[in-house]
């Protein structure tokens, strides 16, 4: 296996830009399309759940009643406690089916190019490109997708928007932290590398995507964390094998990716839960306020169906706009350098 050189094309890496996929948008497999169509499968069913759980409800109380009276905030209140942890086995299970779409994709990418990451021992990952939690492409909270493997001396990842290696002396630290905001699966592997032609370190993270849900992905963190530093530390058996004949990318050049900061969105959907609270604790106060006076301001279906609607918007900004801490602290903790 021979390295190619720093000033060489890599022969093995995609186009970047979405302009540039006009001639090989079938070599590709983390598409601007594949990013939108996922997103929207899984949050199109969220939002019909969110308004229509407590719709439905409140409606079935009113047809079954024949008349509009208080009990259909039972109805309302039955509906999101049916709906609340069926969207959280929607947004636990659903991602995962579009990830394990992306791998066999990319995989047949990389095998029509002669290599099969996965019998070389790929893990299939998630790549960022930052110490903290940022944004990409259409809000994606990782960059591109690819295969991570740990040959002799190398880390190799292949990928769908680029290719690259780094030396094993190269890495500087290698932590477990918050990569990104999504309460399901907010750790990252990072790793602190300093390229060979340059003066300042940078840093990337992986996501581990292997797994039946994003939670699975989530306790697979300390795996690869611990896998990766077994490598590091020259202790792991069994390297990764790749062809002979194929030539390892160079270095990382990714320091001009775009990306914007993930903290707007955050207090953005902060303020959103806090006015859909809001309005939930308002509709609830019109309805005893109502009750307790006689006079009927607003009907009881309408009251039943806004609050039960607002208290779900208020449940899903709250699992987004405050992730899972670590479980185990020490996870958390920085590794030096094994060989400082």
């Amino acid at each position: 296996m021979n390295v190619v050189a720093h000033d060489a094309v890599n022969p093995y890496e995609s186009p970047r830009e979405p302009a540039a996929l006009a001639p090989s948008w079938r070599w590709r497999a983390f598409t601007p399309l594949v990013r939108w169509s996922v997103l929207a499968m899984l949050i199109g069913p969220i939002v019909v759940a969110m308004l229509g759980a407590p719709a439905a409800g409140s409606g079935i109380w009113f047809a079954l009643s024949g008349w509009d009276s208080a009990g259909c905030w039972l109805g309302s209140a039955a509906g999101v406690a049916v709906a609340i942890p069926l969207v959280f086995l929607w947004c636990n299970y659903i991602p995962m089916w579009g990830n394990r779409w992306v791998e066999r994709r990319l995989a047949r990418i990389w095998n029509a190019k002669g290599i099969d990451a996965a019998a070389c021992g790929g893990r299939f990952v998630e790549l960022a490109l930052s110490d903290e939690p940022r944004l990409y492409h259409e809000g994606s909270t990782n960059w591109d997708v690819g295969f991570l493997l740990l040959t002799s001396d190398r880390m190799v990842y292949l990928g769908d928007c680029t290719s690259w290696s780094i030396g094993r002396q190269q890495i500087q630290a290698m932590r477990i932290g918050t990569g990104s905001f999504e309460r399901l699966h907010p750790r990252h592997v990072f790793i602190r590398w300093q390229p060979e032609r340059g003066d300042q370190a940078e840093v990337f993270s992986f996501a581990p995507t292997e797994g039946p849900t994003l939670t699975a992905c989530q306790a697979s963190v300390p795996v690869l964390a611990e896998r990766i530093g077994r490598w590091w530390r020259g202790e792991a058996a069994g390297p990764a094998q790749l062809p002979a004949v194929m030539t390892i990318p160079g270095e990382p050049q990714l320091a001009e990716v775009s990306s914007r900061s993930q903290v707007p969105q955050l207090y953005f959907t902060r303020c959103a839960m806090v006015v859909a609270a809001l309005m939930a604790v308002g509709f609830i106060a019109i309805e005893i306020s109502q009750l307790a006076s006689g006079p009927k301001v607003m009907p009881h279906l309408l009251l039943a169906m806004s609050a039960g609607g607002s208290a779900m918007a208020a449940w899903l900004g709250a699992m987004v706009a405050w992730p899972r801490k670590a479980a185990n602290e020490a996870d958390s903790i920085a590794h030096a350098s094994p060989t400082s």
